[in-house]
């Protein structure tokens, strides 16, 4: 540690870590420490929603049949469902956590970086990190990567927590008037819903406080069949901070500070220091080479 060279910031005086948490303003990305290595390459990118967590997102179902007016063929029922199933392999998600609108200032529990289960979690048991980033710039640089045209949608928002069948959507039924219209009245109804559809989570994730990108690729020319084609999004001037975990290595610092200077963030990167329930922030100096634990 080294008391003479000046931290490259103050906590205590920068937007994201003082004072009341502006509702909104960032969204909260945790990931491995390795990551910064591929973001700084190539940036983020949309997953496709086989890979969410939550299993009412990742697992299969399907929307209940309600057929109007005379029997239909027995084969319009297997077209809807194929067709439930094409829609939703064609959904591209990004999530990311945000401020809490209550809890205790005096141990930053309201910030999205400062959620011990989220470090544990998704950012390799507090040795990964947590990207800070603008929402409206984000948002900016995804619809701007990943284009609206034809029958494909960008929507974004804050995820709402049911525990109900009532609640979901997914018990919504698709209305099927003819046979020749099956594959456009599933897609009607999921457009429709979309809301509903995919911005819902199982109650049991509530804490997460989750924000999200979703984009519906019609023709998939932008992202592949399986999503892997995905375009990236570049970030460099959304990213405003970088926390590190707790248990984030030394070794690891050359790597952060390579993404901050990439980034332009001006030195905004501290680490995490539990005590107890109380969260302290480590600062870091800068000796033109390196980065040095501040005291």
């Amino acid at each position: 540690m080294d008391s003479k060279l000046t931290p490259t910031i103050n906590p205590y005086d920068h937007p994201v870590f003082s004072g009341e948490p502006p509702q909104l303003k960032y969204v909260y990305h945790y990931t491995r420490w390795e990551r910064l290595l591929d973001i700084m390459e190539t940036g983020l990118r949309l997953g496709p929603l086989a890979q969410m967590n939550d299993p009412r997102e990742s697992k299969d179902w399907l929307p209940n049949l309600l057929i109007q007016g005379p029997t239909l063929p027995d084969e319009t029922a297997m077209i809807a469902e194929e067709e439930a199933r094409d829609y939703k392999r064609k959904i591209r998600v990004a999530a990311f956590c945000l401020d809490q609108p209550f809890g205790n200032m005096d141990n930053q529990g309201r910030r999205g970086y400062a959620r011990p289960r989220m470090w544990a979690q998704y950012a390799e048991n507090h040795r990964g990190v947590c990207i800070v980033l603008d929402r409206v710039g984000l948002d900016q640089a995804i619809r701007q990567r990943y284009p609206q045209q034809d029958a494909s949608w960008v929507r974004s928002g804050r995820v709402q927590y049911i525990e109900t069948a009532q609640e979901d959507a997914i018990s919504i039924s698709v209305e099927l008037k003819s046979a020749d219209q099956a594959r456009e009245s599933v897609q009607e109804h999921f457009h429709r819903y979309a809301e509903q559809l995919f911005f819902n989570k199982h109650v049991d994730w509530r804490d997460e406080n989750e924000y999200r990108w979703v984009y519906y690729d019609a023709d998939q020319s932008q992202t592949g069949e399986n999503g892997w084609k995905t375009p990236f999004v570049n970030i460099k001037s959304h990213v405003v901070a970088i926390v590190l975990g707790a248990d984030y290595a030394d070794a690891h610092l050359p790597i952060a500070r390579m993404f901050a200077q990439d980034h332009n963030i001006h030195g905004a990167i501290v680490r995490c220091w539990w005590r107890g329930l109380y969260l302290n922030l480590e600062t870091f100096a800068d000796d033109g080479n390196r980065l040095i634990v501040h005291q």
